[in-house]
């Protein structure tokens, strides 16, 4: 059972995505709005573990993090409904950068006043697959976190054609539990391709391939819990214990020889620099 220190997501979606997939040791990812590399990344765990897949992100600041994954593709690009090129509103240290005002404006309020506009390049899903993925893979599971893009996103994407096991979508407003005003439509046009809507996460709403139910939705069926590797407990002692190990280093450092040395030193440099008291 792995522990929740080996998890990096925002909201436990790569905790349960390793209970869902525990039978799968080499799958593929497809994660369109990938944002940091490690910070609250959905794929990190995965890749860690030999799994392999397609990453996304119009700011090219952090698709440039993924250059350390050898294995997997890495696109400065965004996705959407049809190809074309849109005015992007990147927000500087956050995961807020949208097409639109109303995610920008959200940010502003959040204190993040830092926004660049930038043009970037939007393609569908489809021609990304087809040039990128190969024909005898399948995708074990598609993340899709584009602030508000999220629809035209799957506007791009054949899911007759390219069927993932798994959809997970961000269907909620920046910083909230509100679903987007557009989440009927959402849900709808993922449903019409034989797809059952299976759990809501508070941030992401899952969908579930009809011929993956017989053996994969009782994984839906109740909460994270320890037999995950969720325990309160067992990270709060992880915590206590990196912190008692900086202090005993800090500790070692303030005693040894070469602290004190250099605390002397430098007494006696400012001695010598320092004009003395009138």
């Amino acid at each position: 059972m792995a522990s929740l220190t080996s998890f990096y997501s925002q909201n436990f979606e790569d905790v349960l995505l390793n209970r869902v997939f525990s039978d799968i040791s080499e799958g593929t990812y497809v994660d369109v709005g990938c944002h940091h590399e490690l910070q609250d990344s959905v794929t990190r765990y995965f890749y860690e573990h030999g799994w392999s897949g397609i990453n996304l992100d119009p700011v090219t600041e952090h698709i440039e993090e993924y250059g350390q994954r050898k294995r997997d593709i890495n696109l400065n690009l965004a996705a959407g409904a049809s190809a074309s090129r849109l005015l992007f509103s990147v927000v500087d240290g956050s995961g807020l950068s949208s097409f639109y005002t109303s995610h920008v404006e959200c940010a502003r309020a959040h204190g993040l006043q830092q926004v660049e506009e930038r043009w970037v390049e939007v393609r569908t899903l489809n021609s990304i697959l087809a040039e990128h993925l190969a024909p005898e893979r399948c995708i074990t599971f598609l993340k899709i976190d584009v602030e508000g893009h999220e629809y035209e996103v799957l506007k791009g994407i054949d899911l007759q054609q390219y069927r993932p096991i798994v959809i997970l979508v961000e269907t909620t407003l920046p910083c909230s539990t509100l679903l987007v005003h557009n989440f009927s439509d959402i849900s709808a046009y993922i449903c019409s391709h034989s797809y059952r809507e299976v759990f809501f996460d508070g941030v992401n709403t899952w969908w579930l391939a009809e011929e993956q139910q017989s053996h994969r939705l009782h994984h839906f069926q109740y909460p994270i819990g320890v037999f995950d590797g969720y325990s309160p407990f067992e990270i709060r002692r992880v915590l206590l214990e990196a912190e008692q190990a900086q202090r005993e280093a800090l500790q070692a450092l303030s005693s040894s020889p070469w602290r004190r040395l250099t605390r002397r030193f430098t007494r006696r440099l400012k001695q010598l620099v320092l004009p003395a008291s009138p």
